[in-house]
């Protein structure tokens, strides 16, 4: 099936109602543009019983202090780490704006830290990957003040999010000598799976392959990598498809709708991970489109949601839903 030409079909079903696509024809409409992700942030009906610590700073970089969300499921614990990386294309969107979801997944037996990342173009890459690899080691090494299990640690996300879990596991697999790792380089890091939700693995199949996003395929690339963004576009830690240590991915659940601009990338990287020898399960879902992990009212999406969660308590024993 053909993307739609544009995202006001999936925008439209993350808000409850009809909406427009914001303007995206320059680097400043962008940052113009975080209102309205934030007008169309669910926060209704938050779970309950799950403890929820807002702003938790993590690290403080001169310029901006790395905070995060952190949410905790009542009971003695220890819950499985997993760490929730939001989506929104590496430039909009925030923690705040994901934390429904954050929290419903800290509702299936999880402590959840829900990174808020520095956003492109204030900050490009490779800022938000260095946030993540930090936000998960800080996790482990302060995992008992959230009754967390610093023996069994999850990554999580969708869109740019499932990119950036990505980078992450790469990064703490041999890739980070370039990054600034801040007090915690060295800290090992205990990730036993990944659930990857309609991910950006391919810089180059975004400019190829627009789908949806034709008209600012290039300004996306161009925040996050900055004006000499050609440069780039095969980093491993921009381009999954493209690492050299792919053998060192842990088990992964990768999902993307049918209808998704972004589903050849989700194949590009199941075909990358299955050369390289690792372990990958791939679930492609007719009639869904992007961000149906956080579009509470899809129950298709929210059915592939569950299954995905499934395949984790199979694959990490002590990650039973709660």
């Amino acid at each position: 099936m053909t993307p739609p030409k544009d995202n006001a079909a999936w925008l439209s079903g993350l808000a409850g109602k009809d909406v427009a696509v914001p303007r995206r024809e320059k680097l400043s409409d962008l940052a113009d543009s975080r209102p309205f992700w934030d007008s169309i942030a669910d926060l209704s009906d938050l779970p309950e019983g799950i403890e929820v610590h807002e702003g938790v700073e993590l690290w403080d970089r001169g310029e901006r202090m790395l905070t995060a969300e952190v949410y905790v499921p009542d009971g003695p614990g220890p819950y499985p780490l997993l760490v929730h990386h939001h989506g929104g294309g590496y430039c909009v969107s925030s923690a705040r704006n994901e934390r429904k979801l954050g929290m419903r997944l800290a509702a299936r037996g999880f402590s959840v830290a829900n990174v808020d990342y520095g956003l492109a173009p204030e900050h490009p890459f490779p800022w938000a990957v260095e946030d993540s690899l930090y936000t998960a080691r800080w996790f482990v090494q302060n995992a008992a003040a959230y009754r967390g299990d610093a023996s069994t640690l999850v990554l999580e996300g969708g869109s740019a999010g499932a990119g950036l879990a990505a980078a992450t596991i790469l990064a703490a697999n041999g890739l980070a000598d370039e990054l600034d790792q801040g007090d915690l380089a060295g800290v090992e890091l205990p990730i036993k799976a990944a659930i990857l939700f309609y991910g950006m693995f391919s810089f180059p199949k975004i400019l190829l392959e627009p789908g949806s996003n034709v008209g600012s395929a290039e300004l996306w690339n161009r925040a996050y990598l900055g004006p000499h963004f050609t440069t780039k576009l095969r980093n491993p830690l921009v381009s999954a498809v493209y690492a050299p240590n792919l053998d060192r991915f842990p088990p992964v659940y990768l999902s993307c709708g049918h209808e998704d601009a972004f589903l050849g990338h989700t194949l590009e990287l199941t075909q990358a991970l299955a050369t390289a020898g690792a372990r990958a399960t791939t679930s492609i879902v007719e009639g869904l489109d992007h961000g149906y992990a956080k579009t509470f009212a899809n129950e298709a999406g929210q059915r592939e949601v569950d299954r995905a969660f499934a395949w984790l308590a199979d694959t990490i024993p002590s990650a039973q839903p709660a």
